[in-house]
């Protein structure tokens, strides 16, 4: 899912974060959707006081949680 289809997935759902949600679950259900997440970089996670940086894979969770930040 590229970032023209995430807005017009925001748009046909009128906003709604909770249909948002819905349908991100259904496309990370799918081949591609998998495919995306096992090709997606790690993300970075950083303690409170910055010292302590690791990398985590991205799970379909993750990945949800910070798209739904994006079309916020």
């Amino acid at each position: 899912m590229n970032r023209v289809e995430l807005m017009e997935l925001k748009e046909s759902c009128n906003g709604d974060p909770v249909l948002i949600r819905k349908e991100l679950e259904k496309y990370f259900d799918t081949a591609e959707g998998r495919r995306v997440l096992d090709n997606a970089p790690k993300c970075l996670l950083y303690t409170i006081d910055g010292q302590d940086v690791k990398g985590i894979e991205t799970t379909k969770e993750l990945a949800i949680k910070m798209l739904l930040q994006e079309v916020g």
